[in-house]
């Protein structure tokens, strides 16, 4: 059946230009650095999910790769999704302070944009928080069992503040409340061990309501949670006092205060605006509605009064310091007014509830400390990050090798065909072979003297043989070579080795001409020298040797062709043959002393082991002596049969000669 479709190949010639191998190898050498540095980039690199706490410690974080060169690849840069905080969701600072509820979101560049429901929030500094109220709730009978066990008066303290925060959608202002209580509804019971009162004690049973206590890691924090402690106990401490003057007690009471627009000294005991109101036990209201100053209070009231103004002032200055806002009025920031405030610590009369971390005034205690300073706060979160991570070595040099061979085959294509474009645009003929297109004369044959050597005389010759003579005959000589694969069999037959060899360098030319020669070969003759280098060039043949010494072997232990000083010919066998499909046996022969040994019957084997394995073979052909002893032979060593002559579909013919 014919074969409509055939593979094709390009005819090919030098572009004519004059440094386009130089220009094409130092563009490769050039593409495949930049290549290689793109690839490690893009596919040299993972992004793995993490969590982090800072996440703008970890978007900053540089690699190799983070300049202006790749500023288009993004997607390898470390990136934080914005952390969610719902309305009425609990949050604190990085200062690890108060804790703060959020109440309200709103965006201030579209005012008539709805209160939104969450604030989207990525470590953004908290800017301009103003505290815009405080309430300072003086309760005795309401409270817990354990809180009377530690303070019989306990103040929780109350703050409305007001911040903005910039993010990805604007300029957002949150209203946000915090709580301060020493001894919340759940403080551990009371020691009745009166020396286990230490603040040691009270700081493991978390009394101070700070999420990091005793934080000498930044001073005004640290001052921040004394001064809390110190006037939350004054403030108990004097309202149990004047109470206990009294004939009709006070229940629990209500302070507010609203820091003036009018005052800014913070010593200024007008700096805030207050106003209360107290339930007598009688079930009477004392009240002071109206401004309230304290200076003009008279009566002992004006005690437990300063002691809330001086516990509402310690909550004004924490929650700024906390929430990082270094200007305006602030104890912990003016030095003389902190030393003012806790000048009387060491003195302090704690009863049963300690108060601390300090021991002693700013004076005593700040070459320790240090000076307090008020640094940018944001919110303390866990965020989700992607981080890129390089590659284990092997899998970024597979990734990148295969990435380069893709553009650099790209790039070469793309050369290609513009230089091919340009070379038919200046030359219609550029794509045809140049004598084809007449541009350059057919090539003249080169002719070479080839010294060869006579077979059975000897003597040399010289012959001419040209180049045309090369080219025609390397195609054939390849294929000649690849179908007269020379093939060995070896066998021991008792202490001799015999070898069957289908190399024809092997074949003794003396050999061959004697048993030409002999009785024997009564089918055959001697030949002239030229005869016989023929059919040694033309045929197939199987030498039979004997081993005269060791054979030798490779260096991985398999056997190679022996010296031929080492092999002693006894038999042979010739095949006239086109090496695919029709073999014709002739010249069967061993020498007298070796027959008996089986040695013609294996060779026999070795042929047709080297037929069958052939796809195309159509028969192996030979003419034998009519004898039973002969036919047998064949039969048995080749599977050969006798073709019936007279009832036959062929018959053999040749001519007489």
């Amino acid at each position: 059946m014919a074969i409509g479709f055939r593979f094709t190949y390009a005819i090919t010639r030098p572009y004519p230009f004059r440094y386009f191998t130089v220009i094409v190898a130092v563009i490769f050498i050039v593409m495949t650095i930049i290549f290689s540095l793109f690839n490690t980039v893009v596919a040299g690199y993972d992004l793995r999910v993490s969590y982090s706490t800072s996440p703008n410690t970890t978007t900053e974080q540089k690699l190799w790769y983070d300049n202006r060169f790749f500023a288009g690849i993004k997607k390898l840069s470390p990136s934080c999704e914005p952390k969610e905080i719902g309305i009425k969701q609990s949050f604190n600072t990085d200062k690890n302070g108060l804790i703060y509820t959020l109440n309200k979101v709103k965006n201030v560049g579209k005012p008539d944009s709805p209160t939104l429901p969450s604030l989207l929030y990525l470590n953004n500094h908290l800017q301009d928080c103003e505290v815009s109220y405080i309430k300072i709730e003086m309760e005795k009978e309401s409270r817990t069992g354990q809180q009377v066990a530690w303070s019989r008066w306990g103040p929780s303290v109350f703050g409305a503040i007001s911040c903005s925060v910039i993010n990805e959608l604007g300029h957002m202002e949150i209203d946000i409340t915090a709580e301060y209580d020493l001894v919340p509804a759940n403080a551990a019971k009371l020691s009745l061990d009166l020396n286990d009162t230490s603040w040691d004690d009270a700081a493991r049973q978390n009394l101070f309501q700070f999420i990091t206590s005793n934080n000498t890691q930044v001073p005004a924090m640290w001052w921040a949670e004394s001064i809390m402690s110190y006037s939350w106990v004054a403030a108990s401490l004097d309202m149990s006092t004047y109470n206990k003057a009294l004939e009709t007690g006070f229940q629990k009471g209500t302070f507010n205060f609203w820091p003036s627009s009018n005052v800014s000294d913070f010593s200024d005991l007008s700096f805030f605006t207050i106003s209360w109101y107290f339930l007598l036990e009688g079930g009477s209201i004392y009240a002071r509605p109206e401004d309230f100053d304290i200076e003009t209070e008279t009566t002992s009231a004006q005690n437990w009064v300063k002691s809330a103004d001086s516990l509402a002032k310690a909550f004004y200055s924490t929650v700024l310091a906390d929430l990082g806002m270094a200007d305006g009025p602030n104890i912990l920031t003016d030095e003389d007014a902190l030393r003012t405030f806790t000048s009387n610590f060491s003195n302090a009369a704690t009863e049963w509830v300690p108060a601390g971390p300090a021991t002693g005034s700013y004076g005593s205690s700040q070459p320790v400390t240090g000076k307090p300073v008020i640094t940018n706060s944001t919110i303390f979160n866990n965020y989700l990050c992607q981080t890129p991570v390089q590659k284990v070595p092997a899998s970024l040099i597979v990734s990148v090798l295969l990435a380069d061979l893709v553009f650099l085959r790209t790039l070469w294509s793309v050369m290609n065909l513009a230089a091919t474009h340009i070379a038919e645009s200046k030359d219609p003929k550029a794509n045809q072979c140049l004598p084809c297109a007449g541009e350059e004369p057919s090539p003249q044959p080169e002719s070479y003297e080839l010294l060869t050597k006579n077979g059975g005389s000897g003597s040399r010759a010289v012959s001419t043989i040209t180049t045309f003579d090369l080219l025609n005959t390397t195609r054939e000589d390849c294929l000649k070579s690849k179908i007269m694969d020379t093939k060995q069999w070896r066998r021991q037959i008792g202490d001799q080795t015999f070898l069957v060899s289908t190399d024809s360098s092997l074949i003794s030319r003396d050999f061959v001409q004697s048993s030409f020669a002999h009785p024997a070969m009564y089918w055959a003759a001697a030949l002239d020298p030229q005869s016989l280098e023929t059919i040694l060039e033309t045929s197939l043949w199987y030498g039979i040797y004997l081993q005269t010494q060791g054979s030798s072997t490779s260096s991985q232990g398999q056997q190679v062709t022996p010296n031929p000083s080492t092999l002693k010919q006894v038999g042979m066998g010739r095949m006239v043959t086109d090496h695919a499909t029709v073999f014709f046996l002739t010249d069967v022969f061993v020498l007298p002393e070796y027959q008996g040994k089986g040695l013609a019957k294996w060779m026999m084997q070795c042929i047709k082991e080297r037929t069958d394995a052939l796809p195309a073979v159509r028969r192996v052909m030979f003419m034998a002596k009519r004898a039973p002893h002969a036919i047998r032979f064949y039969e048995e060593a080749l599977g050969a049969e006798v073709h019936d002559q007279e009832n036959g579909e062929v018959v053999f013919m040749s001519t007489p000669h």
